[in-house]
């Protein structure tokens, strides 16, 4: 129920601007507490959560995390600019530019930092992180929380380049003991993605494709994954965490809802675009 109401609370603030947006992330905070005040005060006495985070931990791993995560973007925009444009073009469409320097992005700043990363953070690498573990594994927790939290995105292009960053932030969290070492890359991304590139001139985001870049994004996103992989023994699982295991059932049916919808959304940005490009290219 708690992932199925941080993807109402997105999907119901997405025509509102972003004000709406900003009064709808800060309103999800709120609620939380209301709704779920016992998950919330079992959340707060967790240690993951009492615990400081190591800043030179969190610095290393936001900047291996930002360069897998853009890394794997920049390969699968490039990919699909060359060979798949008209769904880019349809991406672009779903994406509405914020006006740099103006009130509407201070809102999203604000919604997107500030708000944002905590309660997905409390949801999946807080509540639903713990939840998983106790029911199957550290690993499968990981890579399940990983997933869900790529898919309610929307688009196949985040599906494929959050997976093995948000992998690396939950292992993290599991093997370091802190939930604010996930926090912190999130805030650092959302505020680049927010804050920065909005600024940046419209020549450079609209530069030629080039099939080379691409390939060497995805090459250093690999690197940085197996650097972070090693460092932060994400394969690695502890006697004392394979104990936890209670084999509890968990594809509940809020579960599946935000799972469906996630493949819906994903589905239907993609398909029909694709399958257009494809039969245009002569290549089917």
């Amino acid at each position: 129920m708690l992932l199925l109401l941080v993807l109402t609370a997105l999907i119901i603030a997405t025509p509102f601007g972003a004000a709406g947006q900003c009064l709808a992330s800060l309103s999800v905070l709120i609620l939380l507490g209301f709704i779920f005040p016992k998950t919330v005060s079992i959340f707060l006495q967790d240690s993951r959560f009492k615990t400081p985070p190591s800043w030179k931990t969190a610095l290393i791993l936001t900047v291996l995390d930002l360069t897998v995560t853009f890394g794997l973007i920049i390969f699968w925009v490039t990919l699909s600019a060359l060979y798949f444009p008209d769904y880019l073009t349809k991406l672009e469409k779903l994406t509405r530019e914020t006006p740099a320097g103006t009130i509407e992005q201070v809102f999203i700043f604000i919604s997107g930092v500030i708000f944002v990363p905590f309660y997905e953070e409390f949801a999946f690498r807080g509540v639903a992180l713990r939840a998983y573990e106790k029911a199957r594994s550290p690993i499968y927790a990981a890579l399940l929380t990983s997933f869900i939290f790529a898919l309610v995105h929307g688009t196949l292009i985040q599906l494929l380049a959050f997976i093995p960053g948000s992998f690396l932030l939950a292992r993290c969290v599991q093997n370091r003991g802190s939930w604010w070492l996930a926090v912190i890359p999130h805030i650092v991304n959302n505020g680049l993605i927010f804050g920065i590139f909005p600024f940046f001139p419209p020549e450079v985001k609209e530069e030629e494709p080039q099939l080379m870049v691409g390939i060497l994004a995805l090459i250093i996103a690999i690197i940085a994954f197996a650097i972070a992989a090693h460092w932060l023994k994400v394969f690695r699982v502890k006697k004392a965490e394979i104990n936890v295991k209670t084999r509890e059932f968990i594809w509940t049916p809020a579960l599946m809802a935000v799972i469906f919808f996630g493949l819906y959304m994903v589905i239907s940005t993609t398909s029909e675009f694709i399958a257009f490009d494809i039969i245009r290219s002569g290549n089917l």
